[in-house]
């Protein structure tokens, strides 16, 4: 049954794979060039990565706890200093504002399933990590239940895959999640209540040697997109208490 489930997701991989290649968007979404394989052109692709190098480089433009950007000359930003969601967390970075068409390049990749995105990502996370985070395992937020059987990938699971396969990355699966009820049927205070029952921290033979070895003494949570920052606030809580000291994260979007 073990070796029919990987048979399965393999295909089912390769498939959506060839699939979303051979009807990915034939125009960039930002500037409406041709771009037969990306739903971004050349250039625009060009500016996204500007874009980010200028603000790997910036210092003291985001805020300290979620890594959204700054509008004033305090170091916390507004909704930081009003809520306490984020306390675990040791600081996130986020790639990219969810705003305009950033919007729909999520959508396209998370659920229209255009993998082709996949790589283009994994240069961006990479350009983040080696800078900031060298050295330091990448821990996936893990899918639903069954999301990777049911639809043969999850986006996370597929980026972690290409930043270890592309650029050597540690990553490290340590977590998983129990629940299946999507983050986008709840509102804000139904996120902060039901987080903590969503996801655990695997055991036996399921955690990583390595990791029950000696847990790294810091890691860096991977995840699309940071909203409430509930979900990696649980997730970075659940690493300290197995006995991780730092706990950091990186997201494609911030909200």
């Amino acid at each position: 049954m073990g070796i029919l489930y990987k048979t399965l997701n393999a295909v089912r991989a390769g498939a959506g794979c060839a699939f979303s290649l051979l009807l990915a968007p034939q125009y960039c979404i930002s500037c409406g060039k041709e771009s037969p394989y990306l739903p971004l052109c050349a250039g625009c692709r060009e500016e996204l990565k500007a874009f980010l190098k200028e603000s790997i480089e910036a210092k003291d433009t985001r805020c300290k706890r979620c890594g959204r950007s700054l509008i004033s000359e305090k170091k916390i930003c507004i909704e930081c200093r009003e809520t306490d969601t984020i306390a675990h967390l040791d600081g996130v970075f986020p790639l990219y504002p969810y705003v305009l068409w950033k919007k729909k390049l999520l959508f396209l990749w998370k659920i229209r399933g255009v993998r082709s995105l996949s790589p283009f990502f994994a240069s961006l996370v990479y350009s983040v990590w080696k800078t900031h985070y060298p050295g330091i395992p990448l821990v996936p937020v893990p899918p639903r239940p069954g999301k990777i059987f049911r639809e043969g990938r999850d986006q996370i699971d597929e980026l972690s895959r290409c930043v270890r396969g592309l650029y050597g990355l540690p990553v490290l699966k340590v977590l998983k999640r129990i629940s299946s009820q999507q983050q986008k049927k709840l509102n804000r205070a139904e996120r902060l209540a039901r987080t903590e029952k969503r996801y655990v921290l695997k055991t036996g033979r399921f955690l990583p040697q390595s990791f029950r070895n000696a847990p790294p003494e810091a890691a860096v949570l991977l995840d699309d997109i940071i909203t409430t920052g509930a979900t990696l606030e649980i997730c970075a809580e659940l690493l300290k208490k197995a006995g991780v000291k730092r706990v950091y994260a990186i997201t494609l979007f911030s909200c």
